[in-house]
């Protein structure tokens, strides 16, 4: 910066003006802004998914799954933690249980009674304390359940599932009159209550993150579209590219937020962190993107970069040349700046005419052109620059027609796998259920 400011200020008769301020947009603003709004709306989404998923676990099934293990797994991420745990057959059926005993103890404590939970989960003989009595839950559908329950504790009353309390009605047992059941105790709602909570909690510990950001690749292809910044012919490519930057980001930022919340903070900080950084990843799409068609069009890229060159060594021969023209006319208005005030605003008229020629080589010397979208802008630059430059113009047609023909993108895709696509064929073509049976000669 010192040394820009010192070539202009030392070829000028005067002090430095005031400086001009930021340039108009779109110029002032960042070339990827779609990256921000996509990669908020994934978060968004992705947030909202995990918090309906969340208000969606069942209380009571929760709770039963706290109760019956020694940690703390109360909260819905702790919950969501583990619940891959009660999956398994024996983890299932203790859950089973342990949620029969809530909506038991709920029920009863909604018709008025006193009721707590017994001292432990594992507690031999009962469940629960209703009025000072004990309680067994028993949720089932064998009648072994109850059989081996009044061989150790005869004196223990028991309330079942509705479907066990009328098995154990029709054995005609002598303890049969102690079971007795609540109404909407049945264990199919149980089961289905636990499934459905246990689905929602698979879901918030495994956010679609990557769904989410494909939709938004696609809405995003449809918006650009509509622009014509994207033509309809390459659409198809442009979301197969877009899909796979996306799912490449997303995938590397999901696991690496998910190793570094594990590390850090637990398995919660695993659950958050992974979605939340897979979901920032996305602020790189357009960059990763934009390489990958760098890439695939890599000799006509290489043709406009060397011609922005040229392009750009073009204007800045101009402006040297105008710069030294433009301080002779200087010089001359300046040794008859003392004859008037109309002379003195000569000189400061054509000094700020030379100022504005070294801000555009000082601004093109440090600029140079990274892809397409410099080079356009580079065009305009040179038509406001040098507009009457026959080399400048000669150069700005050789890049007009480079964009002209640039190749489509689906082209370009197509062309790129070709190499891969015969390498394919000519494997396939040497397996032995593609090989063509010999001919038989008519003597055989």
């Amino acid at each position: 910066m010192r040394q820009c400011v010192a070539e202009i200020t030392g070829r000028l008769a005067g002090p430095l003006p005031a400086p001009a301020g930021r340039p108009p947009e779109p110029w002032s603003s960042k070339k990827m802004i779609t990256d921000f709004p996509d990669a908020v709306v994934t978060l968004g989404l992705t947030a909202g998914e995990m918090l309906w998923h969340a208000a969606a676990l069942d209380p009571n099934v929760m709770e039963a799954a706290d109760f019956s293990r020694s940690e703390d797994i109360g909260d819905p991420m702790a919950f969501a933690c583990n619940a891959a745990d009660f999956i398994t057959a024996g983890a299932g059926w203790s859950l089973r249980g342990y949620t029969a005993e809530r909506l038991v103890m709920d029920k009863l404590i909604a018709d008025g009674h006193n009721v707590r939970l017994a001292e432990a989960s594992n507690t031999p003989g009962l469940d629960l304390i209703v009025d000072g009595m004990p309680v067994q839950v028993k949720c089932g559908t064998a009648l072994s359940n109850l059989t081996e329950h009044f061989e150790k504790y005869p004196d223990i009353p028991v309330i079942a599932n509705a479907a066990l309390a009328e098995e154990a009605m029709a054995s005609g047992a002598p303890w049969a009159h102690l079971v007795t059941t609540l109404p909407g105790f049945e264990i199919t709602m149980i089961e289905e209550q636990i499934a459905e909570t246990l689905g929602h909690a698979a879901d918030l510990a495994d956010p679609d993150v990557l769904q989410f950001a494909l939709s938004v690749g696609v809405l995003r292809g449809g918006i650009e579209v509509a622009r014509g910044r994207v033509p309809v012919s390459d659409l198809p490519a442009w979301l197969i590219l877009d899909g796979a930057s996306r799912g490449l980001l997303t995938f590397a930022g999901g696991n690496a937020g998910t190793w570094f919340g594990l590390v850090a903070i637990g398995p919660a900080g695993a659950l958050i962190l992974g979605p939340a950084i897979g979901a920032a990843a996305l602020l790189g799409n357009n960059t990763l993107k934009g390489y990958a068609e760098k890439m695939l069009m890599a000799d006509w890229s290489l043709d406009l970069q060397l011609a922005a060159d040229g392009l750009h060594g073009s204007i800045i021969r101009a402006l040297e040349h105008r710069i030294a023209r433009l301080e002779e006319r200087t010089g001359a208005f300046a040794r008859n700046a003392l004859r008037s005030e109309v002379d003195a605003w000569m000189v400061r008229r054509a000094q700020d005419d030379l100022i504005a020629a070294l801000e555009d080589r000082a601004s093109l010397i440090m600029s140079r052109s990274k892809g397409e979208s410099d080079a356009i802008g580079l065009l305009f630059s040179a038509r406001d620059i040098t507009p009457a430059d026959a080399a400048v113009l000669s150069r700005i047609h050789d890049v007009e027609q480079i964009i002209a023909r640039k190749p489509d993108l689906t082209a370009a895709m197509i062309e790129t796998g070709r190499p891969a696509g015969d390498l394919l064929r000519s494997r396939l073509n040497k397996l032995w259920f593609n090989r063509r049976p010999p001919k038989e000669h008519e003597g055989d």
